[in-house]
Order: structure tokens, then C-alpha cells, then sequence
């Protein structure tokens, strides 16, 4: 009896939001119109509740399902819903630059560190703005659930200590400076053969393989995306010396610097 009592109330002051604004919303609104608005507004959540907990897990698949359903629960509403009179390719750059903020929000859930998200959803905010349809929109939004997912899934801290964290997030920002675990166990209050023995224990690989490691796949991304040269890309990520990078570089992807960039270009 109380519930009842409530929902006529709320659909009360519902209905008369509606009467102030009736150009804008459907003549006759109605309870059962009420009910169903409710109805559609709880899929509507819960579908998207589902999403964003797979953006957390990194489970793109999961995702672009739950995404599916999402789209599907819109296009069955009965038209209830208020709807504010502007450019529909507008509401739809709308809803995905939303996405976008509450994706990076998901990830950050896992631990996945700003320095590695702030790229790509700068990057994404502004295909979304330059899109001119609907469909280029979309392809936009699919390519956010793998990238988001993807950052979560190679990037998350969530499984080690605060250490261990602190480490990591240490070399991704000095990835450009000659680090020695001595200098890195200073700056973490901590003795060079406990955080060395933490670091493999956890991470399953030696500082210096870890820190190898991040700095050939940034000089990848870097091959793959800009047009400096390889001198600059060795330098960008700690290696001053080409020819030393060269040979780091070709023993860890078979393949030289160069012959990489042309591959993937």
C-alpha cells in the first residue's frame, strides 16, 4: 500500500514536469506509461551495470554483449523516455564521450594507472567530436571496450603489494633515465635486495627484464605511430646508444627497428 502510494506520487510529479514541458513529451501520460518508463529505466541500468563491470574484468567480449542488449532495450522503449530536442548524431557523440569518462573510471577500479589511460581517452574524445556518423561513432565505441579492456588486462596493479606498485609506477615515469635498482630502492625506502627479491617474486621477472621489456614495446608503439627516428626512440626510452638499442631491440622481436616500422605502417 505504501509503494503504491509513493509511485502515484512520483508519477504525480512526473506527470507534471511533463504538463510544464509538453512539447517536448508524449500527450497523455498515463500510469501504465509510468510502469513501463520503469521498467525500461531497470534493463536499461542493469545492462549497463553489466557492462561496466566486464570493462573491469577486461572482457571485451562480455562487453560489446552487454553493449548489444543496451542498444537493443533503446530501440524497444515506447518512445516514454524524456527526450531533449537537439541533433541526434549530437545525443549519440553525447553518450559515447560519457562512455568514455566512465570507462576510464572501470579501469581505474582495477588499479590501471593514469599514465596509461590519459592517451587513449584523450585520444577518444576527440575522434568521437570529429566523427561525422553514426556508424564512424559507433566503430569508435567498439574500439574503446577493446582498448579499455585491453588496458585493463595488461595494465592492472590490482594483484601486487603497494610496493610493488610503487616500483612500477616509478619506471613507467622515469622509463627515459638510467635506473638502477639501488637508486630505485632509495627512492622507496627500501633495501636494493628486498625489493629486488619482492619484485621478482611478484612479477615474475627481474627489474631490469621488466623494465627491458616495457621499454621495447614503447618503442613499438612509437614506431608504429610517429615518424622519428630511431636515435630519438632509443633516447625516448632510456637507451642513448642506437646501435646498442638496435641490438636489444632485434634480439627481444626478431626483427630490426626498421623492419618493424615498415611492417606495421
Amino acid at each position: 500500500m505504501y509503494l503504491d502510494s509513493l509511485l502515484e506520487d512520483i508519477f504525480s510529479t512526473h506527470n507534471n514536469f511533463y504538463d510544464v514541458t509538453k512539447e517536448n513529451f508524449p500527450q497523455n501520460y498515463k500510469m501504465d506509461d509510468f510502469y513501463a518508463e520503469l521498467r525500461f529505466i531497470n534493463e536499461r541500468n542493469a545492462s549497463e551495470q553489466r557492462l561496466h563491470q566486464a570493462i573491469v574484468e577486461g572482457n571485451a567480449a562480455k562487453a560489446k554483449h552487454e553493449l548489444r542488449l543496451t542498444k537493443q532495450t533503446l530501440q524497444h522503449s515506447d518512445g516514454h523516455i524524456c527526450s531533449i530536442p537537439i541533433s541526434p548524431l549530437r545525443q549519440f557523440k553525447d553518450s559515447a564521450l560519457s562512455m568514455n569518462t566512465l570507462f576510464r573510471k572501470d579501469i581505474e577500479q582495477n588499479y590501471v594507472p593514469n599514465i596509461y589511460i590519459n592517451h587513449y581517452a584523450s585520444r577518444f574524445t576527440y575522434l568521437i567530436e570529429i566523427a561525422s556518423s553514426f556508424d564512424e561513432v559507433g566503430q569508435i565505441i567498439e574500439k574503446m571496450i577493446d582498448t579499455y579492456c585491453m588496458l585493463s588486462n595488461t595494465f592492472s596493479l590490482a594483484a601486487y603489494t603497494r610496493p610493488i606498485q610503487d616500483c612500477i609506477l616509478y619506471l613507467e615515469l622515469h622509463m627515459n633515465e638510467e635506473i638502477s635498482v639501488e637508486h630505485l630502492a632509495k627512492e622507496l625506502s627500501l633495501t636494493p635486495n628486498y625489493l629486488s627479491t619482492l619484485f621478482k617474486k611478484e612479477v615474475g621477472k627481474t627489474i631490469t627484464q621488466y623494465l627491458l621489456c616495457r621499454r621495447i614495446s614503447e618503442a613499438c608503439l612509437l614506431l608504429r605511430c610517429t615518424t622519428s627516428s630511431i636515435a630519438d626512440i632509443a633516447a625516448s626510452v632510456g637507451i642513448n646508444d642506437s646501435n646498442y638499442f638496435t641490438k636489444l631491440f632485434k634480439k627481444q622481436m626478431y626483427m630490426t627497428p626498421m623492419q618493424y616500422r615498415k611492417r606495421h605502417r
